[in-house]
């Protein structure tokens, strides 16, 4: 694996890591209070329970970039098929993550919504992932004349 992409794990890993952590830390007020006070600019504390919902959403959606970026970045050389492969397990990431806090939170509404979400974007995935990757040249190189 070259210098770049394994940049591209590093930077992955403290996506996939630092999502966790928001959404595990969106069930404390102070890390929520840490953490917006940090990002807002003049934010005077006091975070509601809507705001430990969106931490738990915004974990869900940073913590599967990083799994895209992690498995991307194996995956780049080795054709079309694995990078869908790669993408679908961001997916996953996401889903579990976002909808397992949304579910603590006490927002099925917003699990309800994933499963659509899932739904739309999983099956095309799985069936690329599944068409090999016979159906070209790997990505970054040119196709045969």
């Amino acid at each position: 694996m070259d210098t770049d992409k394994r940049w591209l794990v590093v930077a992955g890993w403290f996506y996939v890591l630092g999502g966790v952590a928001f959404a595990i830390g969106s069930f404390s007020p102070a890390f929520l209070d840490t953490a917006l006070g940090l990002a807002i600019t003049g934010y005077q504390g006091g975070a509601g329970v809507e705001s430990g919902l969106w931490a738990g959403v915004c974990g869900g959606l940073t913590a599967g970039m990083g799994a895209v970026f992690i498995a991307g970045a194996r995956a780049m050389d080795q054709g079309p098929a694995a990078f869908a492969r790669a993408i679908a397990v961001g997916v996953v990431v996401w889903f579990v993550v976002d909808t397992g806090a949304s579910l603590a939170h006490g927002s099925w509404q917003n699990g309800i919504g994933n499963l659509g979400f899932l739904a739309l974007a999983l099956p095309p995935l799985l069936r690329l992932a599944a068409r090999g990757s016979t159906r070209g040249p790997a990505m970054g190189q040119a196709r045969p004349a």
